[in-house]
């Protein structure tokens, strides 16, 4: 089996010496160290990786379209004859790959650099004279669709159309034409800077991923400068505004937003929003970072703590363009940790005392555990002492909130269930080469034995889809919410220097899923995610998202069940508690104005096409911004809150006072979980009306 991967370990030394030859028209040169680790990279994914699949023909062409895909998305350089020009690699890059020969990424990507540098000037000069607020056209933005331009005029009217739609954006941001223009020409004078500068890592990292996507979603390169990236953001203890980035088409773009930081606190950011320019204070001048490096532009992002940065935003789903301020803030475990409140539901003079548990993430101080400290925190620890506090409250039940919590310790993830039954199965883990491990709570012990409901939806991932399962598999508790994201596979990070020790401080990583994740029932949590007893419509409930939605996505796939407990405390009453919901919710105010948001939210993300003309554009912002508004106070007039206006929208944070920023948290509206609340004890009500058949062993001792 590992054969192969010896065979290239052995001439790794003598790749080291050896010189490649790139062709003579190529400004960055492949390396040595680049070539070593591609075929390391090569023999890893085709012996080690979950699929354990050798690349071929069929997936040469598919990493081909990938790679030209992140060079020109929005296929404004390539033109059909270059796209014909780089097919004679369809079924070669998987030998090439073999070889560790790099020279035909450095041609494709030097005809991109040509035509990137072709486009600048051009703009460039079309910007020298005012714009056109008056037009009759529109940009089509169905880039997935969008066949290559034909020629040279198809390419440049692209071009236009594309600047000119920039300019909107910037106009619709309260910049006039001589101001937006500027805006341009400095951003597109930086683009062209950075790519003097681009050097060969950048352009074999955008290869690699290119190649590694065809395996899977997770599966990834990182070179030296990103590695260290990567590092950074997994720590829980940096200052900043507390989001992931990446590059995306030259925009610096939020992948995940950092639980317990200043952006997800905010509310004024989402996943997929591109920074267009970043300021210091109150009023520092707005620096344009599009087409900077991403460690560059990170530099100005991050700060110290209690400093103000604001972020110019183009919006993930509208590309419309806002200015928000953030107070910088250390991101540390204790401001990521779970938190506990409780809700009181009243209904025919009875009051429901539930308790709340929001656990943003499943983490674990693994230091602190390497240092033998027996008061390490973790997420296990943290909510048995939540829930002590809670049962002190005399709650009737216990609702564990696992939105937007997108996984982390696998261990924690099995002993946090073990919180609710006395021993049993949790998850299993299948690796590679068929190695199968049951991941059991065997403490003998029942820490709640009360009502439990469980609250998801489809930005829960991994960790939580396996707490999840285990307690919809055990039938132990109530599951609400919407299917979860459906990430059942495990990844392990590779550094690729411990292969390759010549090339010292020079290489990347490999991260590579190596396992799957499968339920006790025996089903995968891959793609399918785990399905709730309840279903509640959640804020992006009408917009695709989770890994059904990932280019090569591995599959849905089912082994052999475990035994395990089975509690019988949903299942027998589940069809009555469907009928109260369906009833109760028919002409609920709450859940249709809902619906009525996501709808919305929808139409808007499905537009493809946008018209050039500037008064149309800023009639349609108006529009939307009006409706978004009525939605918003639809809630505030079911709940009886003060009304928002288009100023209250508008100002920024570092301006309110005091009294407004606590009157936003005031009057702040969880629909999704008043909704559940209310299912809850519906759910209260049915099971203490029936004898239940069986009950949960193993009560928390006197004694714990």
């Amino acid at each position: 089996m590992l054969s192969r991967l010896i065979l290239i370990l052995c001439v790794f030394a003598s790749l080291a010496q050896a010189k490649v030859e790139p062709d003579v028209k190529l400004e960055a040169k492949p390396e040595a160290k680049h070539s070593a680790q591609l075929k390391l990279m090569d023999a890893f994914l085709a012996q080690h990786h979950y699929q354990s699949q050798l690349l071929d023909d069929a997936q040469s062409k598919i990493v081909l379209a990938k790679y030209l895909e992140m060079l020109d998305y929005r296929k404004l350089l390539f033109t059909k004859k270059d796209v014909d020009y780089f097919s004679q690699y369809e079924t070669t890059i998987d030998d090439f790959v073999h070889k560790g020969d790099l020279n035909f990424i450095f041609d494709i990507y030097m005809r991109h650099k040509q035509a990137r540098i072709a486009q600048i000037d051009w703009v460039l000069r079309h910007l020298e004279k005012p714009m056109s607020e008056q037009r009759t056209d529109a940009i089509n933005t169905d880039y997935d669709n969008m066949p290559w331009a034909t020629d040279e005029a198809a390419r440049q009217s692209r071009w236009e159309q594309h600047v000119q739609n920039e300019w909107i954006l910037l106009r619709l941001a309260s910049q006039d034409d001589e101001k937006a223009r500027e805006t341009l020409k400095k951003r597109y004078e930086n683009i062209k800077k950075r790519l003097q500068r681009v050097d060969s890592d950048e352009i074999f990292q955008t290869f690699a991923n290119a190649m590694t996507a065809v395996y899977d979603p997770h599966t990834s390169y990182f070179s030296p400068v990103s590695s260290e990236d990567f590092d950074i953001n997994m720590s829980l203890s940096l200052e900043g505004i507390g989001a992931q980035l990446t590059m995306e088409e030259e925009l610096v773009t939020i992948t995940k937003l950092i639980p317990g930081g200043p952006a997800i606190k905010s509310g004024q950011i989402q996943s997929g929003d591109k920074i267009l320019g970043v300021a210091q204070g109150k009023d520092g001048p707005m620096e344009d970072i599009v087409g900077w490096l991403t460690r560059d532009a990170v530099k100005l992002i991050r700060g110290k703590r209690g400093s103000t940065v604001r972020l110019r935003l183009q919006r993930a789903h509208s590309d419309e363009i806002d200015e928000i301020t953030l107070i910088r803030d250390k991101i540390n475990l204790e401001e990521s940790a779970a938190k506990s409140e409780i809700k009181t539901i009243e209904r025919e003079g009875k009051k429901y005392q539930l308790g709340v548990i929001t656990i943003p993430s499943f983490y674990l101080d693994f230091e602190a555990v390497r240092r033998g400290d027996k008061a390490y925190r973790s997420t296990t620890e943290d909510v048995k002492v939540l829930i002590d506090a809670l049962e002190k409250e005399k709650i009737d039940g216990l609702v564990i909130d696992l939105r937007y919590n997108g996984g982390g310790a696998l261990e924690e993830a099995v002993n946090l269930t073990g919180l609710f039954f006395d021993k049993g199965p949790v998850v299993q883990v299948r690796r590679a080469d068929g190695d199968l491990t049951v991941h059991e709570d065997e403490d003998n012990k029942t820490y709640y034995a009360g009502p439990l409901a469980v609250l998801i939806n489809n930005q829960s991932a991994s960790a939580s889809e396996i707490f999840a399962g285990a307690i919809k598999d055990t039938d132990r508790g109530l599951v609400l919410g919407q299917p979860t994201f459906g990430k059942g596979s495990v990844q392990n990070i590779i550094d690729l220097e411990r292969f390759i020790p010549t090339f010292k401080n020079q290489l990347g990583k490999l991260k590579m899923t190596i396992a799957m994740f499968y339920r006790i029932n025996g089903s995968s949590t891959q793609l399918k995610g785990v399905k709730p007893d309840i279903y509640i419509p959640n804020a992006e409930s009408l917009m695709p998202y989770g890994e059904s939605e990932e280019a090569f996505a591995l599959p849905w796939r089912t082994i052999q069940s475990v035994v395990h407990p089975d509690f019988l405390l949903v299942k027998p009453i589940l069809p009555a508690l469907q009928t109260r919901y369906d009833k109760k919710n028919q002409e609920n105010p709450v859940l249709q104005n809902l619906i009525a948001i996501h709808a919305y939210e929808k139409q808007l993300m499905d537009q493809k096409s946008f018209s050039l003309d500037l008064a149309k554009r800023q009639s349609e912002k108006t529009t939307r911004q009006e409706k978004l508004l009525a939605l918003q106070n639809n809630y505030r007039r079911i709940y009886g809150y003060p009304l928002l206006t288009e100023d209250d929208l508008d100002k920024k944070e570092t301006d309110k006072s005091e009294a407004e920023k606590q009157a936003d948290e005031d009057y702040q509206v969880d629909a999704i979980l008043d909704i559940a609340l209310e299912t809850v004890s519906d759910y209260i009500e049915l099971i203490t009306e029936q004898p239940a058949e069986s009950t949960v062993a193993g009560k928390k001792s006197a004694s714990e």
